[in-house]
């Protein structure tokens, strides 16, 4: 059994701030291996499934956030983004059977996570995928789908949970933490940790169907800028449609990622 696994930073357990997300921050180390911690639990739950095989996919900031000393030596790497329209999900293929996404977070524009956004946390105020909002899990879960890859597990805030669940309703979910505002409420991480590898076992003891997919692709853009909106309603295909938000179509799925690396 071959595993993907997606791993980001701001949906970890307790995380609460910018800074903790930072690696330029001295709040930054603790989360970073939390991070990897999670990941290892994972891992370990994958294992006993049964998986042989795991590609761990570092996805957020410069991609070069967990320790990989604490990682098990079989687990084959990917750091660092390369500008390919997979992204987060950069060397997912069709001979995966699973994918998994660790310390995923809300939505921009939705609140439910101090640190909510939508790929890019400075130009994006909201992200549409047709009429639905769409976070980083919707947006990677499409991709994982494309190569006929089931997403197993998600773990991260409690907003995510309701967010990803209604799109999939069989998917297993581990949350993290709960987010009023700018305050934060979690169990101990150890407790996120037994939680991720148990959960992450069961869910590839009997793994879902992949993410259903649209027959064609309507994205909605909401930028904090105007200046952004204007100059990407030039990108080929998509047209402003009011000052703040583009929109672009296509019944392709790789023309809307190559969209989204170009214009988010």
């Amino acid at each position: 059994m071959k595993v993907f696994i997606s791993a980001d930073i701001e949906g970890i357990t307790g995380i609460s701030h910018w800074s903790q997300a930072d690696k330029k921050d001295t709040a930054y180390a603790p989360l970073a291996r939390r991070m990897g911690e999670e990941v290892q639990a994972a891992i370990k739950g994958a294992k006993a499934a049964g998986a042989t095989e795991i590609v761990l996919r570092d996805a957020h900031g410069s991609a070069e956030n967990m320790d990989v000393e604490r990682i098990d030596e079989d687990v084959r790497f990917i750091q660092r983004f390369n500008g390919h329209p997979d992204h987060m999900m950069y060397g997912i293929d069709e001979s995966f059977d699973a994918a998994m996404m660790i310390g995923y977070h809300a939505a921009g524009g939705i609140g439910g996570n101090p640190l909510a956004h939508t790929l890019s946390s400075r130009r994006v105020h909201k992200l549409y995928i047709d009429d639905d909002i769409a976070s980083e899990f919707l947006v990677n879960a499409l991709i994982a789908a494309e190569k006929g890859v089931p997403t197993v597990l998600v773990s991260g805030d409690e907003t995510l949970r309701d967010h990803a669940l209604e799109h999939q309703p069989s998917l297993t979910f581990v949350p993290t933490f709960k987010a009023e505002g700018a305050g934060v409420s979690f169990y101990h991480p150890k407790r996120s940790l037994r939680e991720i590898e148990k959960k992450a076992r069961a869910a590839l003891e009997n793994p879902p169907s992949p993410l259903k997919r649209p027959r064609r692709y309507t994205i909605t853009v909401e930028y904090t800028s105007h200046l952004d909106a204007y100059a990407y309603g030039f990108y080929p295909g998509a047209k402003q449609i009011d000052a703040h938000t583009v929109q672009f179509q296509s019944k392709h799925f790789d023309d809307i990622k190559t969209f989204l690396v170009f214009c988010v």
